[in-house]
């Protein structure tokens, strides 16, 4: 019908087109114009994308109407996960590192008076030592500045060796190690006798100590047997000290720290989905991967966050990057976000590749392998080596790592014990949108609701409530019929890694007169398709083993396949219309001319030739911005129906019928016309058979238009 009425208002263009350039005071003028000459048939009414010729050359209305379409959002939807790991120092350790330091015999010697004047001046003899008492020694310094500057030790040991050079043996040696600034004591200790040519080893616990790079020893007591018989005496034999720090762990420190791990952690993390899922395997459609660092340590902490089960193109997820230096007494914090979009995750947990034999699903079995779980790693390092840096037990690294948004492409595995529940819904149907008022009889028409399942898991579809509803008069019908008011079972689509291509489980319904009311839903001319439903995912199905799962997965999902219902409709054009008012509103603008001339008024004649079986009375509104009437171009013209007569018991139509429409736009109405926003159209039919008969529409019906103007303007020089 827009198509029609475009035609009539071709006078938009006249009306801007047919200005005079005329150089003369004031006058007026007549001209008559020819506008249109032009012929339309049922496509051209109708749009080619909803009439269809049928074999009789015949036309159908087509239409398909998508009531529902769910795809994987709708199923899956994947809780977000969060690996959070929060750690301090405490598995902070320092490089073991040694001190060596000898006591010659000379030194021994030359503090013990005469009988050390004694042994110095035997340098080189042979001679026969006697027993030595109460032996001192000096302040050893000892200086550990190339290993730490300060620590407050949690906990560790110190090792200290006694290596007896001497040619006599050692009866008693008491020791004391003690830090140079403030002396206070770290270790003290009495050793064993030590023969001559041994050594004696003896360890100390340095919890809570507190030691600094400066220290001082010192052999407080040593006493020796008497030798054995004359030996050798040489001043450059030693009794060595040797100082060994090890297994420190430092509540602070600074130091020189070795290259190590502060953390390593490895968790299996659990996508929660609902349901009794049980997935082996999934690709990411969408989907980040959310990190959160904070860090009090005074120290670059080197991180990566890897998800070993996830990968493209072989290559698993990882995020190297680092966090800077906290200031003393503050700390510091970052966020990042990764794109997480294309890779697979094997969702099988730790794999048995790591023969682990836990509960990783909590589902009561011992699991080498396990569905559900992805395994996600936190690594900290710090890379202090060269670098005296000042760190702390109580300094801790905190991270919050996860995936957020998650919406898979595909999955795999088993899925069970869900249900969709959609709607109440309503959706538009834009076929019968013109509709006003009246009647229009339907002699047959071809209805089916078609469902398909894309989902690689058997449906049950419950189809609770479809009706349709017409907003302008108010009518709903509820479908009656017995296929539809019983549960839709759909088997599970094949997996296009069997067949090439995802092959759709599909359900047709036919709704025709007999086996429905779809006729009495039709003739309301709904324009709202309203409904209801469930789908429940392998209805009634046991529980399987979630071994069975991981060696034969029984269900696929792709995102770009799902769930749809569909309402096919084809309406046969054999009608009976009476009184059928359709309304349409379009779009409309003029231009105002200057003032060197004015249309003083208009006359419009439109000549048809109708060759459809239908009479029409056109009325047309200007309507302001409001889509309020300001006025009517014209009313109740009348388009006379095609000679209609009976062949072979059909009605069709024999010759076409002429009609003529005259409408004036008088000075009145020009104003108006300038001042509409759209036009109002009003279409009433009838068709010309009698109203117990119906009559089909041919592709082969027409009607002509000529369309001419009669155009008054007053014409002013300026």
């Amino acid at each position: 019908m827009r198509k029609i009425i475009v035609l009539f208002f071709a006078l938009c263009a006249v009306f801007s087109a047919c200005r005079k350039d005329l150089s003369s005071s004031s006058w007026d003028a007549h001209e008559i114009t020819p506008l249109i000459h032009s012929s339309m048939s049922i496509e051209d009414l109708m749009g080619s994308d909803l009439a269809q010729k049928n074999n009789d050359n015949s036309v159908s209305v087509v239409y398909k109407q998508l009531m529902y379409s769910a795809n994987t959002d709708s199923m899956l939807r994947f809780r977000d996960t969060t690996f959070t790991y929060g750690a301090s120092l405490s598995t902070l350790i320092l490089t073991d590192d040694s001190v060596v330091h000898p006591i010659t015999l000379g030194s021994i010697a030359r503090g013990q008076g005469f009988l050390g004047a004694i042994i110095l001046a035997s340098q080189g003899n042979m001679v026969s030592f006697p027993a030595l008492n109460n032996i001192s020694s000096s302040n050893i310094a000892i200086d550990g500045g190339a290993f730490f500057e300060t620590m407050d030790v949690q906990s560790g040991f110190m090792d200290i060796t006694i290596r007896n050079g001497l040619k006599v043996d050692i009866t008693t040696l008491d020791f004391l190690l003690s830090n140079q600034v403030g002396l206070s004591t770290i270790v003290s200790g009495s050793f064993p006798p030590i023969p001559a040519g041994t050594s004696q080893l003896m360890s100390f616990v340095l919890d809570g100590k507190t030691i600094n790079s400066k220290m001082l020893g010192k052999i407080t007591t040593l006493n020796t047997a008497a030798s054995p018989g004359t030996v050798l005496v040489d001043t450059n034999n030693a009794v060595t000290t040797v100082i060994k720090i090890r297994d420190l762990k430092p509540k602070t420190a600074t130091a020189f720290f070795p290259d190590q791990d502060v953390f390593n952690e490895t968790q299996g993390i659990m996508l929660g989905t609902g349901g009794k899922m049980m997935l082996s395997d999934m690709t990411v459609k969408e989907g980040t991967v959310n990190v959160e660092f904070f860090s009090s340590i005074n120290d670059t902490i080197f991180f990566s966050y890897k998800i070993p089960s996830a990968s493209i193109g072989g290559v698993p997820f990882q995020i190297d990057t680092f966090v800077p230096p906290a200031p003393i007494g503050e700390k510091v914090s970052l966020i990042y976000s990764y794109p997480f979009k294309g890779y697979h995750l094997n969702m099988r947990g730790f794999g048995i590749e790591n023969q682990l034999n836990v509960d990783l699903n909590q589902n009561g079995h011992l699991d080498a392998d396990t569905v559900n779980t992805i395994v996600q790693q936190l690594v900290g390092k710090i890379k202090s080596k060269n670098q005296m840096v000042t760190l702390a037990l109580g300094d801790t690294f905190y991270v919050n790592a996860g995936l957020h948004g998650i919406v898979p492409s595909y999955v795999l595995g088993y899925v069970a014990d869900q249900t969709m529940k959609v709607g109440p819904s309503t959706v538009g149907m834009s076929v019968f949108d013109k509709y006003q008022s009246g009647s229009l009889k339907m002699e047959d028409l071809n209805v089916s609701l078609e469902v398909k399942n894309g989902f690689g898991v058997k449906l049950k579809v419950d189809a609770q409530n479809i009706s349709g509803h017409n907003s302008k008069t108010g009518k709903t019908v509820v479908l009656t019929n017995a296929e539809t008011s019983a549960p839709i079972m759909l088997d599970k689509a094949l997996d296009p890694f069997v067949n090439g291509d995802i092959t759709y489980s599909t359900k047709l319904i036919s709704l025709n007169k007999s086996n429905s009311n779809i006729k009495d839903f039709m003739e309301i001319f709904p324009n709202q398709l309203n409904y209801q439903m469930t789908a429940q995912l392998n209805p009634d199905l046991p529980s399987i083993p979630y071994q069975t799962v991981l060696a034969t997965p029984p269900n696929f999902v792709y995102s770009a396949t799902g769930l749809e219902a569909t309402m096919n409709v084809e309406i046969p054009l054999s009608l009976m219309a009476d009184s059928l008012l359709l309304a349409d509103t379009m779009d409309f603008s003029l231009a105002k001319s200057d003032q060197s001339e004015r249309l003083n008024s208009a006359k419009f004649t439109l000549i048809t030739e109708n060759g459809f079986p239908f009479s029409t009375n056109i009325s047309i509104y200007m309507l302001d911005a409001s889509m309020q009437k300001m006025d009517s171009l014209f009313v109740n013209g009348l388009v006379a129906a095609g000679t209609v007569a009976q062949e072979g018991g059909e009605w069709k139509v024999t010759e076409k019928t002429m009609s003529t429409i005259v409408f004036e736009v008088p000075a009145g109405k020009i104003e108006n016309l300038f001042n509409t926003k759209k036009l109002l159209v009003l279409a009433d039919f009838n068709t010309a058979q009698p109203k117990t008969d119906f009559a089909k529409i041919y592709s082969d019906y027409a009607i002509d238009f000529k369309l001419s103007g009669d155009f008054d303007f007053k014409v002013k020089l300026k």
